[in-house]
């Protein structure tokens, strides 16, 4: 049961993890393509 927590927990901070990623990648590319059009 205590590892199927971890794992439920584990899960969850790596799927808020590539959401920040996400994020991130998602405004760096915004930006470029501001750059690349202008």
């Amino acid at each position: 049961m205590i590892i199927f927590c971890m794992k439920i927990l584990y899960y969850a901070v790596s799927f808020q993890i590539s959401k920040i990623i996400c994020k991130v990648l998602l405004k760096k590319s915004l930006n470029f393509i501001k750059i690349t059009t202008i």
